[in-house]
């Protein structure tokens, strides 16, 4: 009797799922993208933490909250008064080969152990994230 009631319900699914398998398509590459985004923050924020904290001592993290709230606080003010005269698109095709090279000079900066990069990472890092989390929240 289940094994027929799971044939049936395993048939309805099917059949609904045919109908609606643009939709679904849709769910799965939002599903796909948003795992990646949390993915990526996870571990990112392992690796700035630990970044931080192999070149500098535990104490010296409570001095990082004023730079990561200054820098907070510019990102909204401009964001706010520019975000209105630009469009979306033309924004994401500014900021990604910006963020881009950015990557690349910490990348750099990282390999010849220059010790400012490392708090600039992890600020970059925790504000990126929070930005990125409250994108999420909408």
């Amino acid at each position: 009797m289940s094994r027929m009631m799971f044939s049936k319900t395993y048939q309805t699914f099917l059949h609904k799922f045919a109908e609606y398998k643009q939709e679904y398509g849709k769910v799965f590459l939002l599903f796909a993208y948003l795992f990646c985004v949390v993915s990526a923050s996870t571990i990112g924020g392992t690796a700035a933490d630990t970044l931080f904290l192999s070149r500098f001592d535990n104490s010296y993290l409570s001095l990082m909250y004023l730079p990561q709230a200054l820098v907070m606080i510019m990102a909204g003010i401009l964001f706010q008064r520019y975000s209105p005269k630009v469009r979306l698109e033309s924004l994401m095709k500014i900021l990604i080969p910006l963020i881009s090279v950015l990557v690349l000079v910490s990348r750099f900066g990282v390999g010849l152990e220059l010790r400012w990069v490392f708090p600039v990472i992890y600020i970059g890092y925790v504000n990126f994230d929070l930005a990125e989390r409250g994108e999420l929240a909408l």
